[in-house]
Parts: structure tokens; C-alpha cells; sequence
């Protein structure tokens, strides 16, 4: 019975309040166990976070404030406010490619995050465009990880590498800024990290799925960014079942 509560008790101050150590060395303390390396830091930020639906003692009022479900139908108009968490976007994209490094991941979603709301950008769909665009940051195609391309700005095809960019900060911020000129007449708000953001058609494609045929020519290019956000709402890529029912407001 002590194991039981001690493991929950670890599950609740791992949601409560993610901490990620940023000291990479070994023997890292982390929410009372010792890490010895990355991969197990990585593999302990799954587990903590969400086993907890596993536990039926777990109030609904509980499950709904740690968790923060998103709402049962993602926006898909690009000019709206995203409705995923942090967590549920740094689980989504790590579970789809165990390799990368958990602070990494976060810095990321950080980013994008934060980019979309200086734009007011869909944060979830340029997060999941950049999942569906870089293969989970494998970057198999013809864009190279170290360009910062998350987006394949100017890759158009045929091994043409497309537009680099200096950090990740700027990479994020270019693609943020030229899905908002895709979406928007709005003026950019922030300094144009893309020079030839100017010649973009503005407004054309206001919702997810008007980038299909502009952003790419796969005439399911929609329907693929559109999987994988509800795939990342509904939490079904965690292999887990969630009741909605018992965690609406009452």
C-alpha cells in the first residue's frame, strides 16, 4: 500500500509541475529518484506523466486540473488560439521519436508556443505541421536538421534543401510568421525572420485545410496535419483510453 502512494504521489508532483533538470550530468535528482542518464529521464517524463490514468482512485475534478484535456473539437482555423497543453505536445512528439533529447523537446514547444501567441497563430496546428513536415524532427527528407527548417520553406523537392536558418528561435518564428501571412492579412507583428514573406499571397488559406494545394500539392496534406492533431487530443498515441464523460465540468 506504501509503494502505491508513493508512486502516486510522484505521478501528481511530476504533473503538477514538470521540472526538467537542466544539468545533463549523471546522478540528476529528479522528483525524489535518481537518474543515472537522458534516456532514462526521458522514459520516467512518460511514465509520470501519464500512467496516472490508470488510476481509478483519481478524481475526475484531479484528472481534469492536471491533465488539462484539451476540448473535444480542436479548432482547425489557423487565426484562433491552440488548445493543447505543454506536456500533451512534449509527450506527442517524444513518443513519436524516443531519440530526441527531453529538453530539446521542451525548448521547442516553448517556442512555438510562445511564436504563435505574438502572431496570434493556431499553436496546434503549426506545432503538428512542423510533426508533419520534419517526420517528428527526423528530417529524412531534403531538409537537413541543422537548417532549422521546420516547415520546408523553399524545399521543392527533387533534393532542393530549402531555407536555413541561424537558430531555432528564428526557425520557429519564420514558420509561425508565414503560416499567420498564409492565414491572415494581419500585419506580422514581430520583425520578419523571411524576407520574401512579401511576396506571399495573404489570406488564402485561413483554415488547416486551405494549405492543401498552396503550402504543399499533397491533396491530403490537410487530412494528415488533421490525424495528427487529433491524435494528440484525443491521447490515443499514449495507447491509453480516456472516459470524457467523467472529466467534463460539472
Amino acid at each position: 500500500m506504501f509503494g502505491y502512494f508513493k508512486k502516486l504521489m510522484l505521478v501528481l508532483l511530476m504533473i503538477a509541475a514538470p521540472c526538467f533538470v537542466p544539468d545533463m550530468g549523471a546522478n540528476r535528482s529528479f522528483s525524489g529518484l535518481m537518474i543515472d542518464d537522458n534516456v532514462s529521464l526521458q522514459s520516467r517524463f512518460v511514465e509520470l506523466s501519464f500512467s496516472a490514468f490508470g488510476f481509478s482512485t483519481l478524481s475526475s475534478d484531479m484528472m481534469r486540473y492536471h491533465f488539462h484535456l484539451p476540448g473535444a473539437t480542436p479548432s482547425l482555423q489557423i487565426s484562433e488560439l491552440g488548445s493543447l497543453s505543454k506536456g500533451r505536445m512534449m509527450s506527442f512528439l517524444w513518443n513519436n521519436n524516443k531519440r530526441l533529447d527531453i529538453l530539446r523537446v521542451e525548448k521547442l514547444v516553448d517556442l512555438y508556443i510562445n511564436e504563435s501567441a505574438a502572431e496570434a497563430v493556431n499553436h496546434d496546428i503549426a506545432f503538428l505541421q512542423m510533426c508533419h513536415e520534419t517526420g517528428f524532427l527526423r528530417f529524412t527528407g531534403d531538409v537537413n536538421e541543422w537548417q532549422h527548417n521546420y516547415c520546408g520553406l523553399g524545399a521543392t523537392g527533387n533534393g532542393v534543401p530549402g531555407l536555413s536558418f541561424p537558430t531555432m528561435e528564428a526557425g520557429v518564428r519564420a514558420h509561425v510568421q508565414h503560416l499567420k501571412a498564409y492565414a491572415s492579412t494581419d500585419r506580422i507583428n514581430g520583425e520578419a525572420v523571411y524576407e520574401r514573406i512579401r511576396f506571399v499571397k495573404r489570406g488564402i488559406a485561413p483554415t488547416l485545410h486551405d494549405l492543401t494545394g498552396k503550402w504543399a500539392t499533397d491533396p491530403l496534406y490537410g487530412k494528415k496535419i488533421e490525424r495528427l492533431i487529433s491524435q494528440a487530443h484525443n491521447g490515443s498515441f499514449l495507447g491509453i483510453r480516456v472516459n470524457r464523460d467523467t472529466l467534463q465540468a460539472k
